[in-house]
């Protein structure tokens, strides 16, 4: 709370200074920038165990429109992929990219609107084997898991007795169901994709919870299909299962690659020419790399923090993630993109 509460101080004085407003032009000459979003929900919703560091507020997004649309042209990532290719820095406004991950319900009713109210764009990477399904990410299902268990249960004096190893260790954590979900989440994303189910039926049934949950968090193929015809919304790939990619063989790598590839293009949803795509949770290596070359994707976003160079690899991208803790104001947000906190 306190190393917060400094960087709020600090963000606050920057701003104030012109420190921020000069840094931001400094970069902006040179740079382009890709911010990274994925969940926009009413301040209700946060009342909810969501995964940290994974939304905004509307009122929030709104207020980093405003922001940007001082220094940036918003624009699509195939426009600021074309402006560096073309090395257009001196003669056109620098380029900043809306990304967001996943494709949420909450795009269609809380993000559309703005990007419609402000003429701006942004680029959605879909995991096409979740859109237009009632399938949920296992880390939502582990959180609902926590959430409800922590309520009944305590975890570190259930884990002694339960066989499954990694299980017993996620039933050994402490701290708030925040905290708890943040470790979690941790460790089994080292996992392979069986191992985690298992320790999540496994904990379910140790919890006597059900692990599904009901209704649907991802856009229907529906509201693909009406955001690309907005004008607004541009469309690139997630892989099809959302799993992480390094863990995987050179078959199921190429299967995740391809099978999303193909229903986008089915879908009508994409540009065949230029298909940009996300790695899932970021990771990724040079075999990785290359076989998402192979695959005939135009462009590929990372994790890694920072802008981007007109020279910069378009199969490794950098992003700037953006979460409600440390945008809430506008000077956080600029030192949040500046790189400063």
């Amino acid at each position: 709370m306190l190393a917060f509460q400094m960087k709020k101080i600090f963000s606050a004085i920057a701003n104030r200074s012109g420190i921020l407003s000069c840094k931001m032009k400094k970069y902006t000459r040179s740079s382009s920038l890709i911010l990274t979003y994925h969940r926009v929900v009413e301040p209700a919703e946060t009342d909810q165990l969501l995964e940290p560091g994974m939304y905004v507020t509307p009122k929030t997004f709104e207020s980093h429109i405003l922001y940007l649309k001082n220094y940036f042209e918003i624009s699509s990532l195939k426009e600021s992929i074309l402006q560096n290719k073309l090395d257009l820095k001196s003669t056109t406004p620098p380029r900043c990219v809306l990304t967001f991950d996943d494709g949420w319900c909450d795009f269609y009713t809380n993000v559309l609107p703005l990007l419609k109210k402000y003429q701006v764009q942004a680029t959605v990477f879909l995991p096409t084997d979740f859109i237009g399904s009632e399938n949920w990410f296992w880390t939502d299902r582990l959180a609902h898991l926590i959430s409800n268990g922590g309520e009944a249960i305590p975890f570190d004096a259930i884990g002694r007795d339960i066989p499954n190893t990694l299980c017993r260790q996620l039933c050994r954590l402490r701290g708030s169901p925040h905290a708890r979900l943040d470790k979690a989440i941790r460790i089994l994303k080292s996992c392979s994709n069986e191992t985690i189910e298992k320790a999540i039926s496994d904990l379910s049934a140790e919890l006597g919870i059900g692990k599904d949950l009901h209704g649907r968090a991802f856009l229907s193929w529906e509201e693909v299909e009406e955001l690309s015809r907005s004008g607004f919304v541009q469309f690139g790939s997630h892989t099809a299962s959302h799993q992480i990619l390094p863990t995987l063989d050179d078959e199921t790598v190429r299967h995740e690659l391809d099978s999303s590839k193909n229903e986008l293009i089915s879908r009508r949803a994409v540009d065949p020419d230029f298909i940009p795509f996300c790695y899932p949770n970021g990771n990724m290596d040079e075999r990785i790399v290359a076989m998402v070359r192979e695959a005939g994707y135009g462009a590929a976003v990372t994790i890694m923090p920072g802008w981007n160079p007109h020279d910069a690899d378009p199969f490794s991208l950098k992003r700037v993630g953006i979460h409600q803790d440390m945008t809430s104001n506008t000077a956080m947000f600029g030192c949040r993109i500046a790189g400063w906190i």
